[in-house]
């Protein structure tokens, strides 16, 4: 019985000091690991205000502009003027030649069809006489049959008629006779006038006082009336800007407005009008503006800015803490997993918006946020899931 209790004793002792041995080797194993995991810092989330400005690029447009296209049928010769040059009113910006021989033959095809047009207007018209008369001529005969000079008429006109029906046949029989034939002879004549005066432009001349800009003719380039060669703006024409914002940042936004920018060569920048952007006018407005500066340079860039204050944000967190990469922006949520052996954490990758910042703090909207541990540091890279040790977390 005593060997037994005996027993009984080593065996708990040896429990004990199996178990003992866990945890002191748990203990440790978590000791040298947390050697190895990455250090950060943590910071639960919270909302609040914000006073920012946001900004916007865009680009200054003339008003008004000419813009110089070419002529069908042609190439360009020799280009005269370059981006920024200032030309007078009247001055040669480029001139043009005959394409190839093929072209020239447009203006000779309309002439051939005006002229078989009107042969053929003018024999319908004898064959409409000759129908006529011999019409009248059968008329007459039914009346006196047995009247030679009737018969001799009706005999005659029926000649004439057979002839003239011969001769319009000669001039239509390649595609018939013609319907509505005035006005294709009105159409063709239109058109010949048209290439004709096409035919007669060799150059191209400035038509205002102003700035050559975004020139596009090269030498030996082919020509149509649809392709735009260079532009001509005027010296007197006015500069309009539009900005793209976000929708709550030009609330208090109204028209006269005068706006910030990044230029200092830019004497005004009034707002003209405010309206919803077509391609998301919930969340984004078009801000045009009226610009006034000694001299413009067409395609210069600004950047306008409008001020916000006090805006207030559920969750607003440091901007160093917000990350972003090819899918988008995102923070990492620090997930604390409790056990009898210690705490452990893991970050989290959560995809959220960007409402707004000043720089400072960011404001972000995403999904489950509330009362969120995020990471606002950390001693390397991170991936998603990654443990890590929570070194600094003073609102825990």
């Amino acid at each position: 019985m005593n060997e037994i209790t005996k027993n009984r004793k080593w065996v708990t002792k040896v429990i004990i000091v199996f178990v003992a041995f866990l945890m002191l080797l748990t203990f440790f194993s978590n000791t040298i690991m947390n050697l190895f995991i990455p250090k950060v810092v943590g910071k639960r989330i919270g909302g609040g205000s914000l006073s920012y400005t946001d900004k916007a690029t865009a680009e200054v447009e003339p008003v008004t502009s000419h813009k110089i296209k070419g002529v069908n049928g042609r190439t360009v010769e020799q280009v005269n003027v370059e981006d920024y040059d200032q030309v007078k009113k009247g001055k040669v910006l480029l001139t043009l030649k005959y394409r190839t021989e093929e072209d020239l033959g447009v203006l000779e095809d309309l002439k051939k069809e005006l002229n078989s047009l009107e042969k053929e207007t003018y024999y319908a018209s004898i064959y409409n006489k000759a129908k006529a008369r011999l019409k009248k001529a059968k008329a007459v005969l039914k009346k006196n049959k047995k009247n030679a000079a009737a018969k001799a008429e009706y005999r005659d006109a029926q000649s004439s008629y057979k002839l003239a029906l011969k001769m319009l046949n000669d001039v239509t029989g390649y595609r018939g006779i013609t319907k509505n034939r005035q006005n294709r002879i009105n159409d063709v004549k239109k058109l010949i006038e048209e290439v004709e005066q096409r035919f007669e432009i060799e150059e191209v001349k400035a038509p205002v006082d102003g700035m050559v800009f975004a020139v596009q003719a090269v030498k030996g380039d082919e020509t149509d009336e649809n392709t735009v060669l260079l532009t001509v703006i005027p010296d007197a024409t006015e500069y309009q800007v539009t900005f793209k914002f976000n929708a709550d940042s030009v609330e208090s936004l109204d028209p006269d407005t005068e706006l910030s920018t990044d230029s200092y060569w830019i004497e005004e920048c009034t707002v003209k009008t405010i309206k919803p952007d077509p391609k998301d006018p919930r969340n984004t407005k078009l801000v045009k503006c009226d610009v006034k500066a000694k001299m413009f340079f067409p395609g210069e860039i600004i950047t306008g800015y409008v001020g916000r204050t006090n805006a207030n944000y559920d969750f607003l967190a440091p901007s160093g803490a917000v990350y972003k990469d090819n899918n988008g922006s995102f923070i990492f949520v620090i997930d604390e997993t409790k056990s009898p052996f210690g705490n452990t954490y893991k970050v989290r990758r959560v995809d959220v918006s960007v409402l707004a910042t000043d720089g400072v703090y960011t404001a972000i909207s995403g999904e489950d946020l509330k009362s969120k541990i995020i990471l606002i540091r950390s001693e390397e890279a991170l991936e998603n899931g990654q443990r890590v040790r929570l070194e600094d977390y003073g609102a825990k």
